[in-house]
């Protein structure tokens, strides 16, 4: 018995079950390299600054893929436009865990992993140089 709530618990924990999120990715399956840092894209209608999840090298892409586990600066962007400017009532607290996953799910329609598709279905903050935001779509 104990055994069994151990299990669940750590299953719930890790989103292999919770509300059908699905379990995570590994780089073996991801066809896009693996978000490790955020770019800056600049937006001229309105004129504001957009930070986006990348994988950051010598050529930066925001063609990249994020799932639970992951954490830091790349993934509070992600949460911070999913809660202002998607409907997603989650935390910003740098963590990808379930309530990340099922957030990104509703918003891609397929599963909890964020990636290029999710990137041009999402609308994202875009910062003014006055303080202010506007929620813009970059495909």
């Amino acid at each position: 018995m104990r055994l069994r709530r151990l299990l669940a618990v750590t299953l719930a924990a890790t989103g292999a079950v919770a509300g059908g999120v699905a379990a995570a990715a590994g780089p073996a399956q991801a066809a896009n390299p693996e978000c490790n840092g955020v770019i800056s894209l600049p937006w001229s209608f309105p004129s504001v600054d957009i930070p986006l999840p990348a994988y950051v090298s010598s050529v930066s892409t925001s063609n990249c893929e994020m799932w639970l586990g992951h954490t830091g600066e790349k993934v509070r962007v992600l949460q911070a436009s999913l809660r202002a400017c998607n409907g997603q009532n989650i935390a910003v607290d740098g963590s990808y865990g379930p309530a990340t996953a099922r957030a990104v799910r509703n918003v891609n329609g397929q599963n909890g992993i964020y990636g290029p598709k999710t990137r041009a279905k999402m609308h994202w903050i875009g910062y003014k140089a006055n303080g202010g935001y506007a929620c813009v779509q970059v495909g």
